[in-house]
């Protein structure tokens, strides 16, 4: 985006209810608000977990400072429907997570949601989810394990990793067959 000092970029107040909304900030910074009167700014290396449940009213636009400067945005937002039972319960926000560094300087797992090894992520979710943001340097692998009944993906959004002995690259998703609970990826290149 170049800069921009005469309009505020962004997405005006609309609403949420019965669902959830996970905001991973790569690159650029976003503010949000909603009706409850919660408001912060998602920046490079946050997660926002937000629950929309029984709704608020919500607005994001680029935080004031990345609109001065300009420069690339880069986010990605995961929707996670709420079970019946939970989609009037109070708003809330989560957003701190665990990490894992892997061995050898293979890079690192910031831990979301569920579990990797000794760390847990922080977000309480009414449905089993886990959810991983893996970064891997070059000959660094990671060896998750999922149950067999759960659905699992991996979306590759820089460079390219060996999935259980097939190639991926920058963009690909992978989606696994509910077959068994050990994946390997490894990375060529950071």
């Amino acid at each position: 985006y170049p800069p921009t000092d005469s309009h505020q970029r962004g997405v005006g107040p609309h609403p949420h209810r019965g669902f959830e909304t996970v905001t991973l900030a790569f690159e650029g910074s976003v503010a949000h608000h909603d009706s409850a009167g919660n408001a912060g700014v998602i920046g490079p290396g946050d997660v926002q977990w937000m629950t929309a449940a029984g709704g608020v009213l919500h607005k994001e636009y680029h935080e004031p400072e990345f609109a001065r400067a300009g420069g690339p945005m880069h986010m990605m937002q995961l929707w996670v429907n709420l079970p019946k039972a939970h989609k009037m319960d109070p708003p809330r926000y989560q957003a701190q997570m665990g990490r894992v560094e892997l061995p050898n300087d293979g890079g690192h797992v910031r831990v979301i949601a569920g579990e990797y090894q000794d760390a847990k992520g922080p977000a309480r979710t009414s449905t089993p989810v886990s959810l991983f943001d893996i970064r891997l340097n070059a000959g660094g692998q990671v060896l998750p394990t999922f149950p067999a009944h759960e659905n699992t993906m991996l979306l590759v959004m820089q460079g390219e990793v060996e999935v259980n002995g097939q190639m991926a690259k920058t963009l690909h998703l992978v989606l696994f067959e509910n077959e068994g609970e050990q994946i390997t990826v490894r990375a060529r290149q950071e």
